[in-house]
């Protein structure tokens, strides 16, 4: 088969595929559906039929359509969310005929759904609610809680009425939320699976569950024969039992309790009373249509009202003409404009405006706001982090959102106004009144969102009571457990949060009393003194404090209990039955015990099948509650359902994420737990909203919950107790490796099951290595130094990174080299599971680090702790000093599959392969101490040799690694350090490497500085440079360079010989040419097959070469010896190749901006290395590549200034390279460094890292050390006292401070990690202590503190609040108080978590959460149908096959989903960001912006609001918007993608100055010269990297000041845009000769504009002179009148 009809077929099959999952889309015919089902309400013990029928028609629940694959399960997770039954745990569905009488119920239930009315919850019958839509949720007990403290006070939005009053003021009888199916009548059955045990063996159905019931499940006696829905399977097997009929129906039985489902409905009460409130009425179809017919009716408003603003836009442009007067070509468009608003009129579908411009014109309201703010942009770096992070990040600020809206609608009030002769100074104002009235209005929204949230939780408390567990005496009665219930009454009579004036004290203080009143609201508590009747003897009755002053005698969290409380505390007794109250009371005085046990039923007992009807029953206060709840749980889906209808995906997740930020009972507890829910992987900002713009970690608050810390009593650290036997990880991951691969459906399934065992896998081994470090687990040799402990838990093998000793054969020592080694094993193991071989097994790989400790989270082989004679070892070696094994089969197995696949060579070595003097060390340390053992298998497996040792084996592999056939019967194959060989650029020159960093290191001796001498090492033998090998990449890379170079020699010499060997043949033959030529052609191509693999196989890499402690095969064996000479040259080859080639084309590429690869953050730069082979301990280098590039910039620049030089390069390296590598350099060495603080001194550190962390942090994004002196000047300025954690200061005091480093001592241990790992010495960071710059040059600053500070938490797991740091000041880092970031400001440090199973391309480590369930992170799917359409879909796009593109991602991404069972993995990301390309090159901009909206959000909640992908997706989707005439919301997105660029990469990045050019163009198309000047002058205080950008910003720059009369300037930019073209493009180029005519003009102009400023500055002049002069002469006249008038009064008068 040719290679075309290979391709051929591989598209039929993928078509064939396609068509397959279509025909799976398509719906299946109307007989397949399930119709008129429904489900009954529980069974009742009532002989009266009418009874009966008459509770059916009240209970009975309308089914949709259903098909018969619907679960089961699926139909009791729609129960859940069903008033009156959301409750029920306990219970079973069986299938029975529908009562007769049912169908007009069912209909009138139909009908309440389709009108709007509610006909469910049988409200209506049981007499009608009393709480309607005035209910209220905040009880009138609680007048002394401020407003300010709940968080929006009263407001609501509609016309909800605001919930002041409390809803246990009104009356709701029981009638009204009890429900009347789980009372003393209902019937309460046998579990169905214990009545399976008696049932016949002969007749029992185990997959349709016959069973026998109870003779009382029968309500007209005897016993009958039920058919049970399983709930681990769908409604196919039940379609021959009754189910297909019309007259169907589904009955909940009620089972009886057991211990196990008491707990599970505790669990699932206590969820609802959290917020879970039901709020469905109905699962009718009806419901549906009418929810699709509303959301239809307010998408036609939306499109109506939208449709009036873009008429009245458009008659902002008729009425410019109109006034404007110019023209008939004006008034021509605007009669265009006048039928334009007719159309939109109707219909919003003309959003597409015909006149480009006149549409720019008309949304030119939208570039206002925050945006036309030039001091907003330039200030951007004090906007990187503060609490409103999310929203830049979003392109969701309120003010630019308010300030838009507000000149959007002046502009078409002031063109309204022109035509209807008013004022438009008033409708202007109108309209900003207007548009301040809808943020408001979305703002109340938000407000009343979260006010809901608050009433949706029931406070009533439910624990396990003291008298639990049942004693013996009464278990046998039946008592299951007893409860404590503290039901809302109690709860609203505490007073928190208690704001009193202390006396003697200067400031009001937050003494947080909870006190517990009888009830009694005239209670009168004045300075902290108590007054309260009838507590004078058993209670504080007076409780007074004298303060003198100091804050901590503060009484916190004061609980006083008084008499009468306890009637709010109901005590209930679990049986299996159900619930009932008992008459436990409380104890008498003088009684030993709180209370007085009598587990009897109550005179009142409610008795009730659920607990919370049994507590409605007995509660006023409870009924009143859970009546509000249900009403605003109503309120708030629809709500929410209206708030989506206009949404996009990233604003909804920005809406729960800062929903904290409106108070509530969300405030600040939520505000983490909100941001965790959205993404996968946690953020590492917090948005916290405290009492002050400085709040921080301590503002949290941490709420009550008594669930909470049973749960945590109870953890069991990821063990399911009650799932019988524990999960055998390893078997289940092998077994669904093994499972069939023959169609597509196989193999979905297939790795569906694999990708849920590892992430089962990953969330236990994180919990389980919490537990570890907690000390909640013991090691299974707890007679063995720390460092040697091993722990097996969960069946998981947790072992940590550090060096195991000498008994374990390993070749490389020490503990970093030992981390290194667990990383790489897990890289390799990565390798294996995404190559997918038959017959090889690895384990389940995960890396935890977690407070500067490694774990190593491992799956089981079989038998490996069973004893020897259960495995086999196949191959390798435990012991150090036992031979390797060897067997043939594995040998063969690993060099089919790893040899070819991974270019590793087989190649002998010594059987006994350490060094004589390794080997005498290690007898040695045995002697010292004969009881020293090592970690892991080399403790547990001990093989003994019996048979002759030969002096060589063979290895394709590490020599390190080991094969093991374990009791399974499976070869598994560990220890796989490396697949590659170790670097030789970083083995020394002695023991024969490259000696490429010895070379740089001479060259540079006689410049070397003082930092270079003290931190980068001389040599490079270092332990943990052992584990530095080539990445497989490179391997590749040079493979394919190798062999297309040899290809291209064998076709040239081939071609040469072609001629005389056709005419050799047909002169031979005399036959007929083409069957000489077909005979030749089949022969030569097996000949070149297999030159071609042969050649092929001699590239292979020996990975065992310069390994140290290895046995030389010199005098074992020659030709092994000669051999390994020639691998090691073959990699000191590869070596060169990645130091001379790689390395300097990736800088080249860099400069030159080839394919627009210049990363963003420290992330995209490891993606960028890697995917070109190269290691990140080539930063280094890197960096020195891009001094020097630097430095040949300035020096063409300073060739071209004196004239040495005609020209300049275009192009300049980008400033933001250097910065990007030094930044990532830092981080890297300072995650060494803080795990080194953290383990120091027995883990002290790690018991309270807040200090440590928030020291290193400040040291590190700081350039001086605070002195004493300016430390109090700076709080004297800010007016600010020096605050710490109490718990901190508490610490200190007796334990002493746990981290006294100054900010030198921190640096210079980051300077030395970093020279020992990269070589290479800072130049931007830390440069201030000392005189030694490039060059010896002095510039400023460029080091960037917020992307580092962003990085470094990344890279740490550290989570900071929100807030406004002052960086690159000086720091304040000894003591218990650091700054800027103090110890109030760590929210958390979570763990770092590497799964070796992670999809390729993705960052090694990544922050986890311990607390929230984050999902699945992105994990290799092994679905190879699924990867060949992405990479078909690509090529695809390549050839502009545009149809054929979308189609293959659209199901490429529909496999992957399938898969994952979510649409959160990268690659779904990436078909959704591939699918809006194409289908905006189509031509289908709605479709495309709706899909990279989509991606948007992917991106979102994989990386997080301020990821790289969410820059890009902001990027794509602003483009989209931008192109498609959406210029409010594509603005949005570019303001968004600013900020990020910024934040991620640093003011440097070459893409500002591209993204300020493009928002001023923008603006200057649309007329707005002042706006686009601001942005062009930021774009030219950006940094290019490319002269001819430079030289067309200056260029617009000149003709915006030209349109708005700034000659001068516009001769000034257009003389820089001129000398930019010439010096780069030369004298004769267009560009040139364009801006130099331009220039002319301008000069003249200028001259012009100067000569008759000139002129009349002259003309003023003479004329200021004029007045002078004329001024004198006036004043001089004046004066002699003056004197004359005087002599005249002088002047005797005569007689």
């Amino acid at each position: 088969m040719t290679t075309d009809d290979k391709a051929s077929q591989k598209d039929t099959e993928v078509a064939a595929d396609g068509d397959k999952a279509a025909a799976e889309k398509e719906p299946p015919a109307a007989d397949v559906y399930i119709r008129n089902l429904c489900i009954l309400p529980p069974r009742q013990k009532s002989n009266v039929a009418k009874a009966r029928r008459d509770l059916d028609a009240l209970g009975a629940i309308p089914l949709p359509s259903l098909r018969p694959e619907e679960p089961v399960q699926s139909i009791r997770a729609a129960l859940g969310e069903v008033k009156d039954y959301a409750h029920l745990t306990n219970y079973r569905l069986v299938v029975e005929e529908r009562p007769d009488g049912i169908e007009a119920a069912l209909a009138a239930r139909r009908k309440g759904a389709v009108d709007g009315t509610s006909a469910s919850g049988g409200k209506s019958a049981r007499g009608g609610s009393t709480h309607g839509g005035g209910g209220n949720g905040a009880s009138s007990k609680r007048p002394k809680k401020k407003k300010s403290k709940g968080g929006g006070g009263g407001s609501g939005s509609g016309s909800n009425t605001p919930r002041g009053s409390s809803p246990l003021n009104k009356t709701i009888s029981p009638a009204e939320v009890v429900s009347p199916h789980t009372g003393p009548d209902a019937v309460v059955s046998i579990p169905a699976t214990v009545r399976s045990l008696e049932a016949d063996p002969a007749a029992y159905t185990p997959y349709l569950g016959s069973v026998v019931t109870d003779s009382n499940s029968n309500v007209d006696g005897g016993a009958e024969e039920e058919i049970v829905l399983d709930e681990f399977t769908d409604l196919n097997p039940y379609m021959d039992h009754g189910l297909h009929s019309d007259n169907a129906a589904l009955r909940i039985v009620l089972e009886r309790y057991d211990v196990a489902g008491v707990r599970d409905h505790i669990t699932r009460l206590r969820s609802i009373f959290d917020g879970l409130i039901p709020n469905v009425t109905t699962l009718a179809e009806g419901e549906d249509a009418v929810g699709e017919e509303k959301k239809k009716t307010e998408e036609n408003g939306k499109e109506g009202d939208y449709a009036e603003n873009s008429a009245a836009e458009v008659d902002t442009v008729v009425a410019t003409a109109e006034e404007g007067g110019e023209g008939d070509e004006k008034k021509a468009d605007a009669l265009e404009c006048s039928k334009e608003r007719a159309e939109l009129t109707v219909s919003m579908a003309t959003s597409e405006t015909p006149v480009q411009s006149l549409y720019r014109v008309a949304t030119r309201g939208d570039f206002g706001g925050a945006l036309t703010a030039a001091s907003s942009l330039q200030n951007i770096d004090a906007l990187l982090i503060r609490p409103s992070w999310l929203g830049l990040a979003c392109g969701e600020e309120d003010d630019l959102d308010a300030v838009r809206g507000r000149e959007r609608k002046a502009s078409v009030a002031k063109a309204s106004a022109s035509r209807e002769g008013r004022s438009a100074d008033s409708n202007a104002a109108a309209a900003g009144e207007d548009a301040a009235a809808e943020a408001e209005a979305g703002r109340n929204a938000a407000r009343r969102m979260v006010e809901l949230e608050s009433h949706c939780r029931v406070r009533c408390k439910i624990k396990f009571g003291g008298f639990h567990p049942p004693p013996a005496h009464r278990r046998i009665h039946g008592d299951l457990a007893y409860l404590e219930v503290t039901l809302p009454g109690a709860s609203e009579d505490v007073l928190a949060y208690l704001e009193v004036t202390l006396p003697g004290a200067s400031e009001d203080v937050l003494a947080y009393l909870e006190v517990t009143l009888p009830g009694a609201s005239e209670d009168v508590l004045a300075y902290l003194e108590v007054t309260l009747p009838g507590a004078s003897e058993d209670v504080l009755a007076y409780l007074e404090v004298t303060l003198p002053g100091a804050s901590e005698d503060v009484l916190a969290y004061l609980e006083v209990t008084l008499p009468g409380a306890s009637e709010d505390v109901v005590h209930v007794t679990a049986v299996p039955a159900g619930f009932y109250v008992n008459k436990t009371t409380i104890a008498p005085d003088g009684y030993s015990e709180p209370y007085v046990f009598d587990p009897r039923p109550a005179d009142n007992a409610c008795y009730s099948h659920e607990l919370l009807d049994c507590l409605l029953q007995y509660s006023k206060s409870l009924r009143s509650a859970w009546a509000d709840a249900l009403e605003c749980s109503k309120e708030r889906a629809e709500l929410t359902v209206s708030m989506a209808t206009s949404e996009t995906p990233v604003q909804s997740l920005y809406r729960v994420a800062t929903r904290g930020d409106f108070g509530g009972a969300l405030t600040a507890a939520s505000s983490l737990q909100n941001i965790d829910a959205l993404l996968i992987r946690p953020s590492w900002l917090v948005p916290v909203r405290g009492k002050s713009s400085a709040a921080g970690a301590s503002d949290v608050r941490h709420e009550y919950n008594e669930g909470r810390a049973d749960e945590d009593l109870a953890s069991t650290f990821g063990l399911d107790v009650r799932g019988g036997a524990l999960r055998d990880w390893n078997e289940e991951l092998q077994t669904a490796r093994e499972l069939p691969k023959d169609t597509l459906q196989d193999r979905m399934e297939r790795a569906k099951m694999v990708h849920k065992t590892l992430v089962d896998f990953g969330d236990a081994a994180l919990v389980g290595a919490k537990a570890i470090v907690e000390g909640l687990i013991v090691p299974i040799n707890p007679n063995e130094p720390a460092r040697s402990h091993v722990y097996f838990h969960n069946n998981i093998f947790f072992s940590r990174a550090v060096d195991a000793g000498v008994d374990t054969f390993k070749i490389s020592q020490g503990d970093r080299a030992a981390r290194k080694a667990a990383s790489r094993d897990a890289n390799c193991v990565g390798l294996l599971h995404r190559f997918d071989i038959d017959g090889l097994h690895n384990l389940a790989t995960v890396l935890v680090d977690y407070l500067g400790t490694r774990l190593v989270c491992q799956s089981i082989v079989p038998g490996i702790l069973q004893g020897e004679k259960t495995h086999t070892l196949l191959c390798g070696s435990v012991e150090a000093t036992q031979p390797l094994s060897w067997d043939e089969d594995m040998h063969k197995l690993l060099e089919e599959n790893l040899g070819r696949g991974f270019m590793i060579a087989t190649r002998p070595v010594p059987t006994l392969p350490l060094s004589d003097e390794r080997m005498a060390l290690i007898q040695e340390l045995r002697a010292v101490s004969p009881g020293l053992s090592g970690v892991g298998l080399g403790s547990i497996y001990k093989e003994k040799k019996t048979e002759v040792i030969k002096p060589l084996t063979e290895v394709c592999g590490p020599v390190e690694a080991k094969g093991i056939r374990g009791s399974d019967q499976r070869n598994y194959i560990l220890d796989l350090c490396r697949l590659t060989p170790r670097d030789a650029n970083w083995v020394p020159e002695s023991e024969g490497g490259t000696g490429r960093w010895e070379a740089v290191a001479s060259t540079n001796q006689g410049n070397a500085s003082a930092k270079t001498k003290k931190y980068v090492p001389e040599s490079l033998g270092d332990e943990e440079h052992t584990m530095a090998v080539f990445r497989s990449e490179l391997v590749t890379l040079l493979t394919h360079k190798e062999m297309a170079k040899y290809l291209a020699a064998k076709k040239k010499k081939e071609s040469n010989e072609q001629g005389k060997k056709d005419g050799d043949s047909l002169k031979a033959s005399g036959g007929d040419e083409t069957d000489v030529k077909n005979k030749e052609d089949n022969d030569s191509t097996n000949k070149i097959d297999a030159e071609n693999e042969e050649y092929l196989k001699s590239l292979r890499l020996n990975p065992n070469v310069f390994l140290p402690n290895i046995k030389s095969l010199e005098g074992i064996d020659d030709e092994a010896f000669k051999q390994i000479k020639k691998d090691e040259e073959r990699v000191r080859e590869a070596a060169a190749y990645l130091w001379g080639d790689v390395l300097p084309t990736l800088t080249l590429e860099i400069r030159e901006n080839t394919g627009h690869i210049l990363p963003v953050d420290g992330k995209t730069l490891c993606d960028t290395l890697h995917q070109r082979g190269v290691n990140c301990r080539y930063l280094g280098r890197l960096a020195a590549l891009a001094i020097e590039e630097e430095a040949k910039d300035r020096k063409a620049e300073a060739d071209f200034a004196s004239g040495t030089a005609k020209s300049l390069p275009r192009r300049t390296m980008p400033l933001c390279w250097l910065e990007l590598l030094e930044c990532e350099m830092v981080a890297r060495a300072a995650k060494h460094v803080l795990d080194s603080y953290l383990v120091e001194n027995g883990n002290a550190a790690a018991a309270q890292p807040a200090q440590t962390v928030a020291c290193f942090l400040s040291a590190i994004l700081s350039t001086d050390e605070e002195r004493a002196g300016e430390t109090e000047l700076r709080l004297k300025k800010s007016g600010a006292a020096e605050e710490s954690e109490p718990t901190a200061s508490v610490v200190d005091t007796l334990l002493g401070p746990t981290f006294q480093r100054s900010r030198a001592e921190i640096w210079d241990d980051i300077e030395r990690e970093i020279g020992h790992r990269y070589r290479y010495v800072l130049t931007l960071y830390n440069t201030h202590q000392t005189s030694d710059r490039q060059n010896g040059e002095k510039t400023k600053s460029r080091a960037m503190y917020t992307p580092l500070l962003r990085r470094l938490c990344q890279r740490n797991g550290v989570r900071l609040v929100a807030k406004n740091y002052e960086l690159g000041g000086k720091c304040l880092c000894s003591g218990r108080n650091s700054y800027p970031i103090a110890t109030r400001d760590i929210a958390g440090i979570l763990p770092l978590v590497k799964h070796a199973a992670a999809a390729a391309g993705g960052e090694g480590f990544h922050p986890a959460s311990f607390d929230c369930n984050s999902g699945p992170t992105s994990l290799h799917v092994l679905l190879p149908d699924a990867k060949n359409l992405f990479d078909t879909a690509h090529a695809a796009w390549n050839q502009k096959a545009l149809p054929q593109a979308l189609d293959l991602f659209q199901e490429a991404s529909s496999l992957f989903q399938r898969v994952v069972d979510t649409p959160l993995h990268a690659t779904v990301a990436k078909c959704l960001e591939m699918s809006a390309a194409i289908l905006f090159h189509a031509g289908e901009a709605e479709a495309a912006a709706a899909n990279a909206a989509r991606s948007l959000a992917v991106a979102v909640q994989l990386g997080g609001f301020d990821s790289a992908d969410a820059l890009n997706a902001h990027s794509t989707l602003s483009h989209i918007l931008l192109s498609s005439n959406a210029a409010g919301p594509g603005i949005k997105h570019l303001r968004a993608s600013l900020y990020l660029t910024e934040l991620l990469a640093g003011p440097h990045n070459t893409d500002l100055a591209t993204s300020y050019h493009k928002l001023g163009t923008m603006y200057h198309e649309v007329g707005s010269p002042i706006n686009a000047l601001r942005f062009y002058q930021e774009a030219t205080a950006r940094e290019s990297a490319d002269r001819l950008v430079s030289g067309m910003v200056a260029k617009s720059t000149a003709l915006v000041l030209a349109n708005i009369g700034q000659f001068k300037g516009a001769l000034e930019m257009e003389k820089r845009a001129y000398n930019l073209y010439r010096s780069t493009l030369g004298e004769g180029h267009d560009l040139t000769k364009n801006s130099s005519n331009t220039l002319a003009q301008f000069t003249k102009i200028a001259v012009e504009q100067g000569t008759r400023k000139a002129k009349e500055e002259q003309k003023q002049k003479e004329e200021e002179a004029a007045n002078a002069m004329a001024n004198e002469v006036v004043a001089g006249e004046a004066a002699a009148a003056k004197k004359r008038q005087k002599k005249k009064k002088r002047k005797p008068k005569k007689n």
